[in-house]
């Protein structure tokens, strides 16, 4: 994670990349990327202009910033340190601001240490450009945020969220997003969710099911929701980093996760920790599903149900407790049955489209 100071470094970078580079614009578009990925690297930039009345009102208003009359300060802090006519903007016009343009005033003299006015002005202007490029300032990036987003049987999906965290989520999965300025809440409600999370030490990342919440500040890690029959489930797995891990039922008990941890719960029981290969328990991730020692085939007919459209019954409990091993395609149910039925060994009775049931021979 940055330092303030090193934030503010970057910040000084920036504005030196944008003065000085032959490519402006293209710059400039990663300039306004950097801005965007977190209200720390805005702020360094306000912080740059010394305009500690708007950091005020950041931390307390945010969403009620005028970016019209913040452009205004800006522009005229410029024309005071420089002793000249700031470049004028045209907000309505669609235009992205082009830097060389808009510091017209300083074409006959370069920025040295000798012209600290001149050098305030390209500092300042920059800054006014930050604003106007990235919108109405309190209804961007630090604004409260909400979307949800769904996948289908036999559907994946790769999602960065406004914080530039990155998710995939696996089929039959369920979640809501709620960002403000305190926190960033997930509500997973079904399904199977990666996080590689964004450091963001001002805004906790929380995700939530029915039965469990894991927090973490900045890591990778895993959650999934599903039913073992009637029984609600959750899982959380850690690739990386530090998760906090709450029982619903009992939040005043933690458990914290760290590298190749997994914490399980179930209504019934209390956390439940223990050391796993997150190759195997994110095996999904890739399309894959792997059942090594232990497993059933009543509990790889649960992992294919959870994805697919295809539902595999097994009435016979001596039947749905035989072990099996292997690594198969997630997405392929019916390769699976095919691949045990004869070793099993067992009959497949279609039911209906969406639905078979397993015999014992």
């Amino acid at each position: 994670m940055s330092s303030r100071h090193d934030l503010q470094h970057q910040a000084a970078l920036w504005i030196k990349r944008l003065h000085e580079s032959d490519t402006a614009r293209e710059v400039h578009t990663d300039f306004i990327h950097w801005c965007r990925q977190s209200p720390r690297h805005v702020r360094a930039v306000l912080e740059l202009g010394g305009l500690q009345e708007e950091l005020h009102r950041l931390d307390t208003q945010a969403e009620d910033l005028d970016t019209d009359s913040l452009q205004i300060k800006l522009l005229s802090n410029a024309q005071t340190a420089a002793g000249c006519t700031a470049a004028g903007t045209d907000r309505h016009s669609g235009n992205t601001f082009n830097v060389r343009q808009s510091l017209q005033p300083m074409a006959h003299g370069s920025i040295t240490a000798n012209q600290p006015g001149r050098r305030n002005m390209l500092k300042v202007a920059v800054i006014a450009i930050t604003i106007a490029a990235i919108g109405v300032f309190g209804h961007g990036a630090l604004r409260s945020s909400h979307q949800e987003i769904s996948t289908v049987a036999g559907e994946s999906r790769r999602v960065i969220l406004p914080d530039n965290t990155y998710v995939r989520l696996g089929p039959n999965t369920r979640m809501s997003v709620q960002f403000s300025r305190h926190q960033r809440l997930i509500e997973l409600n079904g399904g199977d969710a990666l996080f590689h999370v964004t450091s963001d030490p001002t805004r906790p990342f929380l995700v939530n099911t029915d039965i469990l919440t894991a927090r973490a500040l900045g890591t990778t890690f895993a959650v999934s929701r599903y039913a073992e029959g009637n029984t609600p489930t959750a899982s959380v797995v850690v690739t990386s980093g530090k998760v906090e891990v709450r029982s619903a039922q009992r939040p005043s008990h933690a458990v914290h996760l760290t590298d190749n941890e997994q914490a399980l719960l179930r209504p019934d029981s209390a956390l439940h920790v223990n050391r796993v290969d997150p190759r195997d328990e994110l095996a999904w991730v890739d399309n894959r599903l792997v059942f090594y020692q232990g497993a059933t085939l009543a509990t790889a007919a649960l992992q294919f149900n959870r994805r697919n459209r295809l539902q595999i019954r097994i009435p016979d409990t001596t039947l749905a407790a035989r072990p099996i091993m292997g690594t198969f395609r997630a997405s392929d149910p019916q390769a699976f049955l095919d691949h045990f039925a004869p070793r099993v060994p067992f009959l497949v009775m279609v039911e209906s489209p969406d639905q078979v049931r397993l015999v014992p021979l």
